[in-house]
């Protein structure tokens, strides 16, 4: 059996970070002799399918099927690694325009048009499977037509069973809707946990009469005396997130200039000495590329995301 013991530190900073039990289990040798094979002729097909693909496009395929092989997978990798852009965009190009060069694969400007033209086609090939399963509705999150259906975490606006039992184990269910269990009975409920959460008054189903555990975190039903604190509460919490979000992004970005000022003039005025100018200018420049492509696109990435998060919450069950 093997461990993946190399990556126990972030293991734990990922149990830091969610509060949970995670752990990384057993995994048999034959099970990572066949994916490492798997992989091979994984990677060997997409070598022969890219040699096909540059045939169609420009009518002859030079080099060997090696060099095809070098040429997709290792522009494929910077790309898959190029974390700053969106599935690689404009990475994978251009080291793809790069590799068919260097390996004798292209000139210059077929290269580019193999490089485009491929994103486009990966693109496609892509989308196209996931919108027919839609269009088809396969794979959604519908019910089946049979027992023993997992449901997985997660929170739902109405959240309706089929009449056929599901498997709830060690499952938490966040309901702000209606909650419709069906006509089935001996759901499988073992370590579950429901959490009713709307903003409105929620009925509890009489159809659905036993939980495993059972939350009710309804500020709709909030009464009397509690309910002016917890609505100033509720609306305080709304303002802070707005404005600790307007801080984070400007402390972020205040302080990325602040240090690109310094290094660009600021030490040189300090320290009277005119000969460091062309030194730091360089270090500035540095961190101006620094902050443009990783900090301001992560900040912009995070300020998305905590938005999205917030309006969502903020929304739930109206």
């Amino acid at each position: 059996m093997c461990r993946f013991r190399q990556i126990g530190g972030l293991l734990d900073v990922a149990r830091r970070m969610t509060g949970k039990p995670l752990a990384i289990g057993t995994v048999p040798h034959r099970a990572v002799y066949l994916a490492i094979a798997g992989n091979v002729v994984a990677w060997l097909l997409y070598g022969a399918a890219f040699e096909l693909f540059v045939r169609g496009v420009t009518g002859e395929a030079l080099g060997s099927f090696a060099n095809y092989v070098t040429a997709w997978a290792w522009p494929y990798i910077f790309g898959y690694l190029a974390f700053f852009s969106p599935g690689g965009l404009g990475v994978r190009e251009g080291a793809l325009t790069l590799a068919l060069g260097v390996l004798g694969l292209a000139n210059t400007q077929t290269a580019l048009v193999i490089a485009v033209t491929s994103r486009l086609w990966l693109t496609v090939t892509e989308l196209l499977p996931g919108l027919t399963f839609l269009a088809l509705g396969w794979g959604g999150p519908g019910n089946q037509s049979t027992n023993g259906q997992v449901i997985l975490s997660g929170n739902y606006g109405n959240l309706t069973f089929s009449n056929f039992t599901k498997d709830l184990t060690n499952a938490t269910i966040g309901i702000s809707g209606v909650f419709t269990p069906g006509s089935a009975v001996g759901h499988t409920i073992t370590g579950s946990t429901f959490v009713y959460n709307g903003t409105s008054p929620q009925t509890l189903n009489a159809g659905f009469a036993t939980y495993n555990n059972l939350t009710l975190n309804n500020p709709a039903g909030v009464t009397g005396f509690a309910a002016g604190p917890i609505f100033v509460i509720e609306v305080v919490s709304h303002f802070v997130r707005i404005i600790s979000l307007s801080v984070r992004l400007f402390a972020n970005l205040l302080a990325g200039h602040l240090l690109i000022l310094f290094m660009g003039g600021g030490l040189v005025v300090i320290l009277g000495i005119a000969a460091l100018g062309p030194l730091t200018l360089i270090v500035a420049i540095v961190f101006f590329i620094f902050e443009v492509i990783l900090i301001a696109g992560l900040q912009a990435f995070i300020f998305s995301t905590l938005t999205a998060i917030y309006l969502g919450e903020a929304t739930e069950g109206h």
